[in-house]
């Protein structure tokens, strides 16, 4: 085993990731590479974390059950696995932009509390704000430039 080796760490998870999970791993995997750690997909044994997942979705079942009879360590971000570790941070990794409300225009704050980390389609987010689908769709469009929602396949918008 090299050096470089030893400080590796599997992430394992679904074939059809949510959102939030695809962004979940992306985080942690990019966090945890500026931390020196080798980050391999998959085949994961020994280093078991977890991240909770939504209790509602089956495909969170196998990775809160691993949490619950406690085959596995909650982890809620990479300073929880480099406390494990007893690894001092490299570097603060830059921490996720604060949105503040009142930077938003009334429209974009009223689409962008309405969306969250699953994909909601145009149609349903016009129903819930109570805007048209062409007032959505500007704001929309302004709130994927500001970086904070992303279009998805369909007209399905999700928080970044």
């Amino acid at each position: 085993m090299t050096e470089q080796d030893k400080k590796s760490l599997a992430i394992v998870g679904s074939r059809t990731p949510s959102p939030y999970g695809f962004k979940t791993a992306s985080d942690f995997s990019r966090d945890l590479v500026s931390e020196g750690f080798t980050v391999i997909s998959g085949l994961a044994r020994g280093k078991v974390f977890a991240i909770p997942g939504n209790i509602n979705s089956l495909k969170s079942g196998g990775t809160n059950r691993l949490i619950q009879d406690g085959n596995a360590k909650l982890v809620m971000n990479v300073a929880d696995i480099l406390i494990e570790f007893k690894i001092v941070p490299k570097s603060n990794p830059d921490p996720a932009p604060v949105i503040q409300l009142s930077d938003l225009s009334m429209f974009e704050e009223k689409i962008y509390t309405t969306i969250g980390f699953e994909p909601l389609h145009i149609d349903q987010i016009s129903s819930l704000t109570g805007l048209n689908i062409s007032e959505c769709l500007i704001n929309l469009l302004q709130l994927e430039f500001k970086g904070l929602v992303r279009q998805q396949p369909g007209k399905n918008f999700v928080r970044i």
